[in-house]
């Protein structure tokens, strides 16, 4: 097991490397321009016709075990409180104003150069939360999926590429298990 050890820190470390070179393009974008492009992103999440929420819901019972309409259900009652109007007010409270993040001096407000989420539980939306929140204060982000989620960051993953091929570059999945050194 030696040989997959190892493959998972190369693994990881060559994550770690290109969230560094995509951090450092996305810093360069204002904070409004990318908090917009995440913003639009929950939008197409949270509509009631989302190919992203139908195509969370047809992959999340077979991940988790939840039954077909629970997952509709709780995908629909949850992504509609998740829309851009509910991030950008979430991100008012939180920072303030957006130009915190984009001030030279005085109370600047910046994210880590790279963020870790090691995400568990087979809820969807508290990864939402995990992967957007470091992506609002411009810090790119390594996810150790749940083992029992495997599913909801990789679709937002692609939806953020979809719309925005830097934040998704901004988003990598790394794969290791617990006792990985």
């Amino acid at each position: 097991d030696r040989r997959r050890r190892d493959a998972g820190a190369v693994s990881v470390a060559a994550a770690q490397g290109r969230l560094r070179d995509a951090g450092h393009l996305l810093r360069e974008r204002s904070a409004n321009d990318v908090h917009d492009e995440l913003a639009d992103v929950l939008d197409a999440w949270s509509r009631a016709d989302s190919k992203w929420q139908r195509a969370l819901a047809a992959e999340l019972p077979a991940a988790t075990g939840f039954s077909d309409a629970v997952v509709r259900e709780g995908l629909a009652r949850g992504l509609a409180r998740y829309g851009g109007d509910a991030f950008r007010a979430l991100v008012r409270a939180e920072l303030g104003d957006a130009e915190r993040l984009d001030a030279t001096r005085g109370a600047r407000i910046e994210g880590f150069e790279t963020t870790a989420a090691v995400l568990a539980g087979a809820i969807p939306l508290p990864s939402f939360v995990a992967v957007l929140a470091p992506l609002a204060l411009r810090s790119p982000v390594l996810v150790k999926l749940a083992a029992h989620a495997p599913v909801t960051v990789p679709l937002l993953v692609r939806s953020l590429a979809e719309r925005d091929p830097l934040l998704g570059a901004c988003v990598e999945i790394a794969d290791f298990r617990r006792d990985d050194t």
